[in-house]
């Protein structure tokens, strides 16, 4: 599998590693307990550690992760991981797709608020195109 920009695959260690701790932050309430899940790939970014975790009992199912604890510590907090995605691998794709695309326009947006700066004598327009 080839994963997004930002992605890293785990090793088998690795997988290990994140499944125990993933284990001891999902209760008894989360959509994902008592569930058996692979973790396949991890990012950090911006501060925020997310887990993709593959279903084994079903070939094409994917949980995107968005944890509330640190992949760098180890310590558990009680807070469930959320679930961003729940579905095959181009779901996944899909969805980090959107999200790319919705920060590049925010970074756009933010752009252009700052250059259409009321204080400044005339505006400027511009558009950024694909």
């Amino acid at each position: 599998m080839t994963y997004p920009e930002g992605w890293q695959q785990t090793s088998n260690e690795r997988a290990g590693q994140l499944a125990k701790k993933l284990t001891q932050a999902v209760g008894e309430q989360h959509v994902l307990y008592g569930k058996r899940l692979h973790v396949v790939a991890y990012r950090h970014q911006d501060g925020v550690d997310e887990l993709l975790c593959q279903h084994p009992e079903e070939e094409d199912l994917f949980s995107l992760l968005h944890l509330v604890w640190s992949l760098t510590t180890s310590e558990t907090h009680r807070a469930a991981p959320i679930v961003e995605v729940h579905g095959s691998f181009q779901d996944f794709l899909n969805y980090e797709r959107d999200v790319q695309d919705r920060e590049i326009a925010e970074e756009a947006g933010g752009i252009s608020r700052r250059l259409n700066n009321p204080l400044m004598p005339f505006p400027i327009n511009f558009s950024i195109s694909e």
